[in-house]
C-alpha cells in the first residue's frame, strides 16, 4: 500500500479542507434538490418568468458550490505536491471551480435576462427573456454540464487513492457516487449542445412522432414521476457522495 508522506499535522490540515468543502457542497446540493422540488410543483414551465425571484435559490446554491470548491483547491494542490499519485486532483479541482463559476454566471445572466434586460416591446402573460442574454446563459449552462463529469472523474481518482491510503472504504464509495452523479449532467449538456448546433433535430423528432402509425399516450402522473427521477437522481446521488466524503475524510 502506498503511504502518505509528510507532516501529520499538515496532512490533517489539507484533508480537513477537503472534508469541510464537501460538507459545504452538501448544503449547495441540498438547495438544488429543494429548487428542483419547487420547480416540479410549479403550475407551468413559464412560472419562473412570472416569478424570477425563485431563481435566487439556484443562484445561492451555485455560489455556495463555487465557494466550497475554491476552499478545497489549496488542499488538493498541497496533496498533489506531497504525492504525485494525487496530481489528478489539481486539474480536477480547477475544472470544478470553472464548472461552478459557469453555473453561477448562467443563472445570474438568465435572471437579468427576464428582469432588468427583458426583451422590450414583447410582453404576453409573462415577460420575454432578452434573446442575447438567454442564449449566453444557455451556452454557459451547457458548458457547466459538460465539464461536470471530467472534473468529478479526476477528483474521484484522487479521492479513491486517498481512500486506499487511509484504508477507508467510505471515502472510495463516496467518490464513486460523486462520479456517477456527474455523468447524467454531462450527457444532458452534450445533447443540448447537439440540439443547439443542429436546430432541425426537434423538427425531425416531431415529424417522426407524427408519422408513427401507433401513438403511445403516457399518463401525466407517470411522466411526472419519470421526470422527477431523471432530474432528481443526479443531485441525490451527489448528495450521498458528498455526505459520505464529509464523514469519511475526518481523521482522528
Amino acid at each position: 500500500m502506498h503511504q502518505l508522506q509528510g507532516s501529520t499535522s499538515q496532512l490533517h490540515g489539507y484533508i480537513k479542507r477537503l472534508r469541510v468543502g464537501y460538507a459545504i457542497t452538501s448544503v449547495a446540493i441540498s438547495l438544488i434538490i429543494a429548487w428542483l422540488s419547487l420547480y416540479s410543483l410549479m403550475p407551468t414551465v413559464f412560472y419562473i418568468l412570472e416569478h424570477p425571484n425563485t431563481l435566487f435559490i439556484l443562484m445561492l446554491a451555485n455560489a455556495i458550490g463555487l465557494v466550497a470548491s475554491w476552499y478545497q483547491a489549496s488542499g488538493y494542490f498541497k496533496l498533489a505536491s506531497i504525492n504525485r499519485r494525487y496530481s489528478h486532483g489539481k486539474l480536477g479541482i480547477t475544472l470544478l471551480v470553472i464548472t461552478w463559476l459557469l453555473a453561477v454566471s448562467s443563472t445570474v445572466i438568465y435572471y437579468l435576462s427576464i428582469t432588468i434586460f427583458v426583451a422590450k416591446g414583447f410582453y404576453f402573460v409573462w415577460p420575454v427573456p432578452n434573446p442575447v442574454l438567454a442564449d449566453l446563459s444557455l451556452a454557459l449552462a451547457i458548458s457547466s454540464f459538460i465539464t461536470t463529469f471530467p472534473a468529478t472523474y479526476l477528483l474521484t481518482k484522487t479521492l479513491y487513492r486517498l481512500g486506499n491510503d487511509l484504508e477507508k472504504r467510505i471515502i472510495k464509495v463516496g467518490a464513486v457516487l460523486l462520479a456517477i452523479s456527474a455523468l447524467e449532467p454531462m450527457l444532458l449538456g452534450i445533447f443540448l449542445l447537439i440540439v443547439s448546433m443542429v436546430p432541425s433535430i426537434p423538427v425531425i423528432i416531431s415529424s417522426l412522432e407524427s408519422s408513427m402509425p401507433i401513438r403511445i399516450e403516457i399518463p401525466l402522473e407517470i411522466l411526472t414521476v419519470l421526470t422527477l427521477l431523471i432530474t432528481g437522481l443526479p443531485p441525490i446521488t451527489g448528495l450521498a457522495g458528498t455526505t459520505l466524503l464529509a464523514i469519511g475524510l475526518k481523521i482522528n
